[in-house]
């Protein structure tokens, strides 16, 4: 795949057609033009954090899968600023080990590895070469998002991270089924080679902004997905960091580490005080 050039300046894209739109103002394809997303395993059973007016609704993997009805996605001030977060493994939905909340509810952690990819008569990449190891917490209005890659194998593999997303800006009448004639409009912004930012005008005259923070540089990105290309020696741990931020004033969030402190330190804080109860079976 020929390796896209980012703009160096600003470009605004109308989003009302959805990601698909963005490839027709870029300068070279987007992404997500070469995801071929594949029916994935169900995880129908979903997870939820909250921080103040901020909350997450989440599937077994982490995603939020964006389906029409649906209910998933981060949540601001009764608002979806994200609608659709999905991870995939050369185009591919990983494979679910296991995921859990932390006991103080603070973090979600979700355990991924890959299936087999074949290439012709053989397999390229045997199943559960790849661990991915997910966390997933909120910190005031910023969503944070870190993936551990970690080869397991015993020879050095290439693979393909990619994230999906897209934000529509419902708020929670319309997730909950109610029709609108009519809505405002939806904008993406590329900032930079590591930021994109959704807005939308909404009718009430209020601009909602979402800002999607990458560290490493993807290698591609575009108004609805970025990709990672890969290349792990035999043990080898590669770690992503995104970061969502819902009508931050800031150019850029604080870093993963600084976050979770922070949220570790609001939570101790929250609970001070509190009467806990234990019990004991003989």
């Amino acid at each position: 795949m020929a390796a896209m050039k980012v703009p160096a300046k600003r470009s605004v894209i109308p989003h009302k057609a959805g990601a698909g739109a963005v490839a027709d103002r870029l300068s070279a394809p987007s992404p997500e033009a070469a995801f071929a997303v594949t029916a994935s395993q169900s995880t129908p059973t979903p997870f939820a954090l909250k921080c103040g007016d901020t909350f997450a609704v989440l599937d077994g993997r982490g995603d939020m899968p964006g389906l029409l009805g649906g209910s998933a996605g981060l949540f601001h001030c009764d608002t979806r600023y994200l609608s659709r977060f999905v991870l995939l493994i050369n185009d591919t939905a990983p494979l679910l080990l296991g995921s859990n909340l932390r006991d103080d509810n603070s973090a979600l952690v979700v355990d991924l590895t890959n299936p087999d990819f074949v290439s012709g008569p053989q397999i390229a990449m045997e199943k559960d070469t790849v661990h991915i190891l997910r966390t997933f917490f909120l910190w005031r209005d910023i969503a944070y998002q870190r993936l551990a890659l970690r080869n397991y194998g015993d020879r050095r593999i290439d693979l393909r991270l990619s994230l999906l997303f897209e934000s529509d800006f419902a708020d929670l009448f319309e997730v909950r089924g109610s029709r609108r004639e009519r809505r405002g409009r939806v904008t993406a912004e590329l900032r930079g080679r590591d930021q994109v930012v959704l807005a939308y005008d909404g009718l009430d005259l209020r601009l909602r902004q979402t800002m999607l923070t990458f560290d490493p540089l993807p290698q591609w990105i575009t108004a609805g997905g970025a990709a990672y290309d890969l290349q792990l020696s035999p043990g080898e741990m590669r770690p992503i960091f995104v970061a969502v931020s819902c009508d931050s004033n800031e150019e850029r969030p604080p870093t993963f580490a600084r976050g979770l402190i922070a949220a570790r330190r609001d939570m101790r804080a929250s609970t001070r005080g509190m009467t806990s109860v234990e019990t004991f079976n003989d």
